[in-house]
């Protein structure tokens, strides 16, 4: 069964956190995308889909911009971006639509220079922020394209997604974001603070 997500994870009202976020801003081809999957994400299980502006892949969560300044947040995204300077993240695919804990995500694949991008993220928030910094479980390259309400319906929305005619669509992330992320259920908002380029 899964847990309302906005539950799950709540956040005080007016909290704002760090994250690094790939987003589709410049990649009009994924609006496209979540058109294609709305009618599939028609589930009493699940909140109403994502819209596409919004729709991001985290990449890391770092913590709230009361107890992590933005001086420090800049130092850490300064880091990123000289130690991904030789780091080369391909065009990459979303496709094959799964269940993950009740949200409906989209895997990106081959996941392989996510997981490089994040461990270059992870280990210069640790260098920067020392004890302030996160310590995020496995990290597992995705896009979701809706939040799970209380539901036991998994099946159910599995036996939807199967009935998918939807090409995978592929997109190369120019750039990451630092954000000052909220939650504004159904889906979350952001203001973009600082973006670091990344070669393909």
């Amino acid at each position: 069964m899964a847990t309302d997500f906005f539950k799950k994870h709540p956040w005080g009202v007016g909290q704002i956190d760090w994250h690094f976020l790939v987003i589709f801003d410049k990649q009009p081809q994924i609006k496209e995308l979540a058109e294609a999957y709305k009618p599939l994400l028609q589930h009493p299980g699940l909140y109403p889909p994502i819209p596409a502006q919004w729709l991001h892949a985290t990449l890391l969560r770092v913590g709230s911009i009361e107890i992590i300044s933005e001086e420090s947040m800049e130092e850490v995204a300064q880091l990123i971006q000289k130690r991904s300077r030789d780091l080369t993240v391909p065009e990459l695919t979303l496709d094959s639509p799964w269940v993950w804990s009740g949200s409906v995500c989209l895997s990106v694949n081959p996941g392989e220079p996510m997981k490089n991008l994040f461990k270059i993220i992870e280990a210069a928030t640790t260098e920067v922020l020392k004890d302030k910094a996160p310590t995020p479980e496995k990290f597992v390259p995705h896009v979701t394209l809706a939040y799970p309400r209380d539901t036991n319906d998994d099946e159910g929305i599995e036996k939807q997604l199967k009935q998918a005619q939807v090409d995978p669509m592929k997109f190369v992330p120019t750039e990451l974001c630092l954000v000052k992320q909220r939650q504004t259920p159904p889906y979350y908002q952001w203001e973009v603070i600082t973006r670091i380029p990344l070669s393909s």
